[in-house]
């Protein structure tokens, strides 16, 4: 009998490479492509953030309602289940096109006062929410079935589409507008490729869970529904305490400013890549084991979310703490890309709170708590707002990244004391403490070494000491063993490929 495990570790060790395939496409074109044209770079930055931001109310939550009681559906119920999620969807699609028609010229006249840079960008954001939206609520139905790859590939996709149409505009062989044309297409291509994936069935999928057919009362639509209207509220409330800012900046400071800090908000999502895959593949275990009040499981995955997800945190968090200041001088603009390490330092700082609490968001938004997280969220996003609103002015795109730090961390806390003092989950112990103190002996050992002349070498010698300074102790003393496992899988793998090109080399 196989273990039931193997299933997701494939999909989690698949999918984080490809997203590291991604973030490699990602920091070649962030440091020789972006910084030639930050304006032309805060205009994809505010039409993306902004469509993040509209996605929970366009979707009236039903993207949340998907993952939480699919569990519930078996078989023939299931197909009248997601009948009603995307009649959901639809009717949020419709209401905002509606919406956006009615209000179109006031947010034209609003924004020309503010700042004339971002009115050219309006008419794009209605086709590209409506987008944002599908693919989302399409992405959220894969991770139910266990299938991340193909999701995976099409948003690294995007890392490849946007340098080539950054490099054709700053080229003259099209302009600003054909450059936004050109994302939507590809969001477009993006929902059909992945719509198609969908209709083959997962063979994984069969024992990728260690839980027998969920059976019991189903829920009805007024539950289903009272749901979707909280994760309306959690949604909005975070995306306007993680996203507000971007918007914040470009609407006060202009598009120039926006793409500095959609530059280092890149920089920082890049660290947290590993860990959010371990996020997104965890998200629908931890509904099934919700659904079966398998409470030992259901601590252990908590446990070794926080763990999982800290370790290769705290190795990308403090490495580009380390070797920023020199890669920046290798990237065009270098004066001005400096001038966001402040701001990134904060961002950083707010992932490391991200990874070091695990998946305690999905553990209390699938309990029978799960409005209490709601509260929170529109705490945290009027925190956010308030401090963005007073800090940007001051202290410009650092102010934004301060405020998104002290609320995701405020944020983070209150959630985990909630699940630790209403489910009596508690996943932190003492292999949390010798991780951060052999991360922080690692990163002041490292900075104690001596710069080169050339700051690429001096980044890529620093890297490399400071990754084996890292990484040694976690494998020799077994830290986690998920990640020896995922580790040891990946060698084998290189291993194999070698050892086929081997075998080819010799006919």
């Amino acid at each position: 009998m196989s273990n039931p495990i193997n299933p997701l570790i494939k999909q989690s060790l698949s999918t984080t490479l490809i997203n590291y395939v991604g973030v490699l496409l990602g920091i070649v074109s962030t440091i020789w492509i972006y910084p030639r044209d930050f304006a032309l770079y805060g205009s994809y930055g505010f039409l993306t953030n902004l469509a993040s931001v509209l996605a929970p109310f366009v979707s009236l939550g039903f993207g949340a309602v998907l993952i939480k009681f699919i569990p519930y559906f078996q078989y023939n119920s299931r197909k009248e289940f997601l009948r009603f999620v995307a009649k959901g969807v639809l009717s949020g699609i419709v209401l905002f096109i509606v919406a956006f028609g009615l209000f179109y010229n006031g947010i034209v006249q609003y924004q020309t006062e503010k700042n004339q840079s971002i009115v050219p960008l309006i008419p794009f954001i209605l086709p590209l929410t409506i987008l944002y939206v599908c693919f989302e609520c399409l992405n959220s139905y894969s991770l139910t079935k266990f299938k991340m790859v193909i999701p995976s590939i099409l948003s690294s996709g995007m890392k490849i589409i946007l340098p080539i149409l950054f490099l054709l505009t700053l080229s003259n062989r099209i302009d600003s507008m054909q450059f936004i044309f050109g994302i939507i297409i590809y969001y477009f291509f993006a929902n059909v490729v992945l719509f198609l994936t969908l209709l083959v069935p997962n063979k994984n999928l069969n024992g990728a869970l260690a839980i027998e057919d969920l059976q019991g009362t189903l829920p009805g639509n007024k539950e289903m529904l009272n749901f979707a209207l909280f994760s309306i509220i959690g949604g909005v409330g975070s995306v306007l305490a993680l996203r507000i800012d971007s918007i914040f900046i470009g609407s006060f400071l202009g598009t120039e400013a926006n793409g500095q800090f959609t530059l280092a908000y890149f920089i920082s999502n890049a660290s947290y890549i590993p860990a959010n895959a371990i996020s997104d593949i965890l998200n629908p275990k931890i509904s099934f084991l919700s659904k079966a009040k398998d409470e030992v499981n259901l601590l252990r995955t908590y446990r070794s979310s926080t763990i999982n997800m800290l370790i290769p945190s705290l190795w990308t968090c403090l490495g580009l703490a380390l070797c920023f200041p020199y890669l920046a001088q290798l990237m065009p603009n270098s004066s001005q890309v400096k001038l966001i390490f402040p701001s990134l330092l904060f961002l950083l700082s707010s992932r490391l709170v991200d990874a070091i609490t695990g998946t305690n968001h999905f553990v209390l938004i699938y309990s029978k708590f799960y409005r209490l997280e709601t509260y929170l969220m529109i705490i945290m996003a009027l925190l956010n707002i308030a401090m963005s609103y007073f800090l940007i002015p001051l202290a410009g795109i650092a102010g934004a990244a301060i405020a998104t730090c002290i609320s995701v961390s405020i944020f983070n806390i209150a959630k985990s004391f909630l699940v630790f003092s209403l489910l009596k989950l508690q996943p932190f112990g003492k292999t949390h403490l010798v991780l951060i103190l052999i991360a922080l002996a690692c990163f002041l050992l490292t900075t104690l070494l001596p710069d080169l002349h050339d700051p690429l070498f001096t980044l890529l010698y620093k890297a490399v000491v400071f990754s084996l300074l890292y990484f040694i102790p976690l494998i020799k003393y077994k830290i986690s063993e998920e990640f020896n496992e995922l580790l040891y899988q990946l060698l084998d793998r290189l291993m194999n490929l070698v050892g086929i090109r081997k075998e080819n080399m010799m006919k």
